[in-house]
Formats: C-alpha cells, sequence, structure tokens
C-alpha cells in the first residue's frame, strides 16, 4: 500500500517526482542544511537516498514525503516518518524527519509538516 499524500493549509505531502531530484541534490550539497549531517550527498548520492525514499513511501503507508509549498514551491525537501537502521538502545524505532532547502527555514513549515505526520502516524496507523 503506498502513502497517501497529505495536507496542510500551505503544504502538500506527495509522492516524489523525477523533477524534485535537482532541487534535492542542490538541497544535499548546501553546508548549511547538512551540517550536523557526516558528510554533504553528491548528485549520485543524493539521487540514491531519492530512490530509496520513493520506493519506501510506494511499498508502505508513510515515509519521507516530498513537500510542495502551495503557490510558491514546487519542491523544497521532505517531511515524514522514518524507521532508522542504525543500532541504538533505544531502537526499533519511528521518526520524525525533515530536511528543507535552508531558503524555506524559520517559516514554520517544518513544524507544520511534522504536526500533521504525526497526527496520521496516531490517528491513521494507530503508532
Amino acid at each position: 500500500m503506498a502513502a497517501p499524500n497529505l495536507e496542510t493549509k500551505r503544504l502538500s505531502l506527495r509522492q516524489w517526482k523525477k523533477t524534485d531530484l535537482e532541487i534535492f541534490a542542490k538541497i544535499n550539497s548546501d553546508p548549511m542544511v547538512m551540517d550536523f549531517f557526516p558528510s554533504l550527498l553528491n548528485k549520485v548520492k543524493s539521487d540514491s537516498l531519492a530512490n530509496k525514499i520513493t520506493k519506501e513511501l510506494e511499498e508502505n503507508d508513510y515515509g519521507l514525503w516530498a513537500v510542495e509549498v502551495k503557490n510558491k514551491a514546487s519542491f523544497t525537501g521532505f517531511i515524514g516518518l522514518h524507521r532508522p537502521d542504525f543500532e541504538a538502545k533505544f531502537m526499533p524505532c519511528i521518526e520524525i524527519a525533515w530536511r528543507l532547502d535552508h531558503q524555506y527555514w524559520r517559516q514554520g513549515y517544518a513544524y507544520e509538516g511534522a504536526k500533521k505526520v504525526l497526527e496520521y502516524a496516531f490517528n491513521v496507523l494507530k503508532l
């Protein structure tokens, strides 16, 4: 079952499109965005991550949705639910994750999208 699209007042959380890949690569190569990650991602690694994200959204009822800002931007990054694949004492878990182009920071988009995802996780998925 593919994950459904989700809507908020200002955002569309949707399946990914091929046209998102170029912007996603730009986001993943931005030192501001990737400050707390081990490294920047080149285009090949960024596309590989996008393909993994797309596959998970197509095969599950949750994932990392592509984010559109309605009437403003067709793609700004991702917001969604993710099952981390690293070892830790608190595993297994599902996290709310986001990565947005820094020009869309400090406008409440991550909070708005995460709030919608959390509502979906609790009320629909019963997590």
